[in-house]
């Protein structure tokens, strides 16, 4: 199953849908810490084609389990990734290598497409993966077991915040006076 967008059904004008991509296409792609959580994840996506140029723009949404980089335990979190692409027609993308040209912010997410079709499956599943965290911990807000921890120092599987030591360094820093 993937997530394909004909040109025919987009050049009467925008269109909306709304798509799975099975979490089986992208588990083994997460590595051991995240865990995505049910059958699917959901893709809603508007496509627009203008003078051959497609426009696709919408939201990765799901679940993902994790295991907290702080306390160590079991945790979800709400996955919802925007993304955005452009697709021109094969061939436009090549310039010459004396030309030198400026790039916008909507040319840096392009691509070809076959004149056909295009399949944004690997790209929603890419967007969704770059905005995941590297450390993935529980929410403050959240009455999980970091609640307390604020942004203060802890080790893996505390439950508490760290307090620090007192060094000479510290009472000796503390005593100077500035003026």
């Amino acid at each position: 199953m993937s997530v394909e967008i004909t040109l025919e059904s987009v050049s009467n004008g925008p269109v909306e849908r709304t798509e799975k991509v099975l979490t089986d296409h992208f588990q083994s792609r997460l590595g051991s810490d995240l865990e995505a959580l049910g059958e699917s994840f959901e893709v809603a996506f508007e496509a627009t084609l203008y003078t051959n140029v497609l426009y696709v723009k919408g939201n990765v949404h799901g679940r993902m389990g994790f295991q907290c980089s702080r306390c160590g335990e079991r945790r979800e979190m709400t996955v919802d990734t925007a993304f955005s692409h452009s697709y021109v027609p094969t061939g436009q993308m090549n310039h010459g290598d004396e030309e030198e040209i400026e790039l916008s912010e909507q040319d840096i997410d392009c691509s070809e497409h076959d004149g056909v079709k295009v399949d944004i499956e690997s790209l929603c599943i890419d967007h969704m993966l770059v905005d995941l965290p590297l450390a993935p911990a529980c929410s403050i807000e959240d009455d999980g077991p970091c609640a307390n921890f604020a942004d203060g120092p802890v080790q893996f599987g505390d439950n508490h915040p760290l307090e620090p030591k007192e060094t000479p360094w510290m009472k000796a820093i503390r005593g100077v006076k500035l003026s």
